[in-house]
């Protein structure tokens, strides 16, 4: 994949997408930017702000945020629209001093919005407030989301 400034601020993450692939997202705050894609047969994007793709293999997807949310980590914060909650807890897990996990019907659901990385734990534990789940410590002290039975 080759993504080519041209006069821009962005933000760009790397991950694991479905069955292990490598997924790759690209949000633009201000500016442009071109996305090429040796995987997607050599298909290339141009995105403007608040645009956005999201490359998991050969399959791509276009997504839409405020321009702000691109690189909200800069602020302490991590930004979600158009994802699931094991997707969410994925990225923040990157940050937390302690693992999260979901079950695979808990990580399903579908959830937006923002999180203070500092307010972690916190915000995990808030989450059965807004979704149909709960959350358990685990022995090693991490968390993990489950659906309520």
């Amino acid at each position: 994949m080759r993504v080519t400034v041209l006069g821009t601020r962005f933000g760009v993450e790397l991950d694991a997408g479905r069955g292990g692939r490598e997924r790759v997202t690209v949000q633009v705050e201000s500016g442009r930017v071109r996305v090429e894609s040796d995987a997607a047969g050599g298909q290339a994007y141009e995105l403007g702000a608040g645009q956005g793709l999201r490359l998991d293999g050969a399959d791509a997807m276009g997504t839409q945020a405020a321009p702000g949310d691109a690189a909200a980590w800069r602020h302490g914060e991590l930004a979600f629209a158009e994802s699931t909650l094991g997707e969410v807890l994925q990225r923040l897990a990157r940050y937390a001093p302690f693992a999260l996990a979901a079950t695979p019907e808990a990580a399903r659901l579908p959830l937006g919005g923002r999180v203070r990385i500092a307010q972690a734990q916190a915000w995990v534990m808030a989450l059965p407030r807004a979704l149909p789940v709960q959350v358990r410590r685990q022995a090693d002290g991490g968390l993990l989301v489950a659906p309520v039975r």
